[in-house]
């Protein structure tokens, strides 16, 4: 039996079709694999960061525990602070400044404590954003963690409230 050219020509264009469409579906697997990994990857960061952020909220309250009055009221207001753990003391403290080091070659931590206001106008004692009286027995506290991303710098930051349980 005789096989035309044109058979054999239309064999090699199914095996050239064949290859191309596996050498996409392989790129395309592979191409969903590495932004798979790089959104976990940041996923992973963000986990990170809220961890560290919760971290710094507990030291914070570490060093209230340790006297609101020698540690928390000499704190600046609206002026960022990082967190420093002295091994040899066991303790955190507060140092002015940007972090020079960043935490895990990665992370950097700041920390911020603000004045509150109180309605006392009304008598309820809630707190305003403006026009009240300053509340000397309680900070806004906000911890920011900050790290690089793909796309740019990213921040995580949590904010609470934080008050002076220990007064008289």
């Amino acid at each position: 039996m005789r096989v035309s050219t044109s058979q054999k020509g239309f064999g090699i264009i199914e095996i050239v079709i064949g290859v191309a469409i596996i050498t996409i579906s392989l790129l395309g697997v592979m191409l969903s694999a590495k932004v798979s990994f790089q959104i976990i990857s940041e996923n992973l960061r963000r986990v990170q960061a809220n961890f560290l952020a919760e971290e710094g909220i507990e030291a914070l309250k570490s060093i209230r525990d340790d006297g609101w009055t020698a540690n928390i009221v000499p704190i600046t207001t609206g002026t960022d602070y990082h967190l420093v753990y002295d091994t040899g003391a066991n303790e955190w403290t507060l140092v002015a400044g940007a972090l020079a080091d960043q935490i895990d070659g990665v992370f950097t931590r700041t920390v911020q404590l603000n004045a509150v206001d109180r309605d006392v106008a009304n008598g309820t004692q809630d707190i305003v954003f403006a026009g009240g009286i300053a509340d000397a027995g309680t900070r806004k506290v906000t911890v920011t963690i900050s790290w690089p991303g793909r796309s740019g710098t990213k921040t995580q930051a949590i904010s609470t409230y934080m008050t002076n349980i220990f007064a008289n």
